[in-house]
């Protein structure tokens, strides 16, 4: 009560969004660590053969739920600095908006740092999905790690700079970046470039946040791009999309890239309604090496009390099968049932099976639904691109991009103007052939009027984990 009564005098401008993304349920953020001991025996309602030994399987990682912990680690890396950051910039925003376009310097004044604004940070991290006491604990843990300021200490503000936009769906824009050390004034960058970016509509109701970062280690490079978008208008059901890139090079030539997204949709129009936490997700994981290609899907409904995941699963050293999993659990993880199969995609038949527990409808027949869509998605085909995706001199990695007439990628590094994707690898099987008369379904994140004279880019990657873009020949219409 008492925090609660200290949020109401926040330490945020009231013209800055409070929050970033939807809450994240505390089941999705808290998988057993006791694994097939929580899942019940005795019944098997499918009567499948046990050719594959299930608690290994679930015990080694196969498992929905600790495939969302990537999701996870991805929202709690962007995330877990968001209040601080705003009560920073907060405190020279002000200053920042009466000089629009000059960088304000990092140490234009200092925050003192009070226990309101601590209570504000352990808010923020438990909307990712950390009760109380986690909470509190990961707060003091990043307090030791010097990512989060102690109670009284003396913070700079970072160096910052404030744009008003004229167009998208934006109005104001704050770039920003603070030092490694929290404690020690930024800085303006000399080349223009901040750390992160905030665009927000006057509203509130429209939020863009885009995190860049590299930093050396032992002789390997990490770059880092994320961005968030968060949308909770009125009457809508609040949604974010997370997407991340993260690409490693050990300087000879080798470099690991990594791409995640995760879409989070509140179940209830209004979350005043949505007292249970209840979300609809979708969340993919690709990781390329050299030659080696992994890529986990996930996706389910969940809310505090539990839900229900499943997965598949493509490893390309054995590009003819994937492994498909699914499970229920309670609100501390604990899964009541759970089932994996090895499936060839070439026929389509499962060649090997197992599961424990039962599957209780009157429990988790809330959470289960045989396709899960989002509020105002829309498919869209893609068709007459007179090529193949993953294949020739694009085998390695292949990616493209929608974008609205008139917008280049290549100069829209927040993809606030993003629109959708489609990517495709020779060495995970899925070969998109568009020289052929079938018609390539895609998920779309924009609706209907966004259709009218839609671009499509092809993506190359470049050693830093970002692409450039080259516009296509194709056509895109709804479905």
């Amino acid at each position: 009560m008492i925090r609660n009564a200290l949020l109401g005098s926040s330490a945020i401008n009231p013209e800055l969004p409070k929050n970033i993304a939807v809450p994240i349920p505390r089941s999705l953020r808290k998988p057993s660590t006791t694994g097939s001991a929580n899942i019940r025996s005795g019944q098997t309602p499918r009567g499948v053969s046990k050719a594959l030994d299930a608690v290994d399987f679930y015990l080694s990682g196969y498992s929905s739920q600790f495939d969302m912990l990537g999701a996870g680690e991805v929202l709690g890396e962007i995330l877990q600095e968001s209040k601080r950051d705003l009560i920073l910039v907060s405190a020279a925003y002000s200053e920042a908006k009466s000089k629009p376009g000059t960088c304000i310097p990092g140490g234009f004044t200092t925050v003192s740092i009070t226990q309101s604004m601590l209570d504000e940070m352990v808010d923020g991290l438990e909307r990712l999905g950390l009760s109380p006491d986690e909470a509190k604990a990961e707060l003091l843990n990043l307090q030791n790690e010097g990512v989060l300021p102690q109670l009284g200490q003396q913070v700079p503000t970072p160096a910052m700079q404030f744009r008003a936009l004229s167009t998208g769906d934006y109005d104001s824009e704050i770039s920003y970046s603070l030092s490694d050390s929290i404690g020690t004034p930024q800085a303006c960058p000399s080349n223009g470039k901040y750390q992160k970016v905030i665009r927000f509509n006057t509203e509130l109701t429209a939020v863009l946040t885009s995190i860049s970062r590299s930093v050396t280690i032992v002789g390997s490079s990490i770059r880092v791009n994320a961005s968030v978008r968060y949308s909770n208008e009125s009457g809508k059901k609040d949604k974010t999309l997370v997407r991340m890139t993260r690409a490693v090079s050990n300087g000879r030539g080798n470099t690991t890239l990594t791409k995640t997204k995760t879409l989070i949709e509140e179940c209830e129009r209004e979350s005043a309604n949505n007292t249970s936490g209840c979300v609809t997700l979708k969340y993919k994981n690709e990781v390329k090496s050299g030659d080696s290609y992994v890529s986990t899907e996930v996706e389910g409904r969940t809310d505090n009390d539990g839900g229900y995941l499943r997965s598949i699963y493509f490893d390309d050293s054995d590009a003819a099968n994937v492994y498909f999993y699914e499970e229920t659990f309670d609100a501390e993880g604990n899964a009541d049932y759970y089932y994996i199969a090895y499936i060839d995609v070439t026929t389509d038949t499962t060649n090997d099976e197992a599961e424990l527990g039962f599957y209780d409808s009157s429990i988790y027949g809330k959470y289960y639904e045989s396709t899960y869509r989002f509020e105002g998605e829309i498919f869209v085909k893609l068709s007459n691109v007179g090529t193949t995706f993953g294949t020739g001199s694009f085998a390695a990695e292949d990616y493209a991009v929608y974008y609205p007439n008139g917008i280049n990628p290549n100069n829209d590094p927040l993809e606030e103007y993003l629109l959708g994707y489609i990517t495709g690898s020779a060495s995970d099987g899925s070969n998109i052939d568009l020289t052929n008369t079938d018609d390539y379904y895609t998920e779309f994140y924009g609706d209907a009027a966004d259709l009218t004279g839609l671009k499509v880019w092809r993506g190359v990657l470049k050693e830093d984990g970002t692409f450039t873009y080259t516009l296509i020949t194709g056509t895109v219409v709804q479905i």
